[in-house]
């Protein structure tokens, strides 16, 4: 029941009540994960894992196999029956820690992606960066010394073949 500021860590949709009760209960309201849309483009990101994927399998919670062991290990007068519960939460220490290693790779699955998307935007960003400064960048003064350069150029071809089809009245008669 590890809080993050006011918000459960494991709290999933519900961050705000703890997933389990002091005694290892889990909460009547079982959390949903959240999801959140990072890439327009692609499906929703699982943020994080819910308590109970990664504190309880179909035989309960990590918090009763230890609380079962510790009587165990405190000794209940029933040697054989100690032993028995001794050796099988260690059986199920192994599932809940198979549990934490799939909730990892959940982890870092949606690690990875989020990277991947940040590393795609990052290279958006760096490209709009750059044609906006090209387009600041531009010499104005020159731009305009080209265009009045190449108007001038135009004018002159124009006069010139206006020039060229006026004839004289003696160019006429001759």
């Amino acid at each position: 029941n590890r809080q993050n500021g006011n918000q459960y860590l494991f709290g999933g949709t519900r961050q705000e009540a703890p997933p389990y009760d002091s005694n290892g209960t889990p909460a009547a309201t079982p959390s949903a994960p959240q999801f959140m849309q990072i890439d327009p483009e692609g499906i929703p990101l699982q943020t994080g894992v819910t308590a109970d994927t990664v504190f309880q399998d179909a035989n309960g919670t990590i918090f009763s196999a230890l609380s079962d062991a510790a009587t165990a290990l405190r000794g209940t007068g029933n040697e054989a029956a100690d032993r028995a519960t001794i050796l099988g939460t260690l059986d199920r220490m192994l599932d809940f820690t198979n549990l934490a290693r799939i909730a990892r790779t959940q982890l870092g699955t949606g690690l990875t992606r989020v990277e991947s998307v940040t590393d795609q935007l990052t290279q958006r960003t760096i490209q709009l960066e750059e044609t906006a400064q090209r387009a600041e960048g531009a010499d104005y003064v020159e731009a305009a010394i080209n265009l009045t350069n190449a108007q001038q150029v135009f004018d002159a071809l124009l006069q010139t073949k206006a020039n060229s089809n006026h004839r004289s009245l003696i160019d006429l008669l001759g």
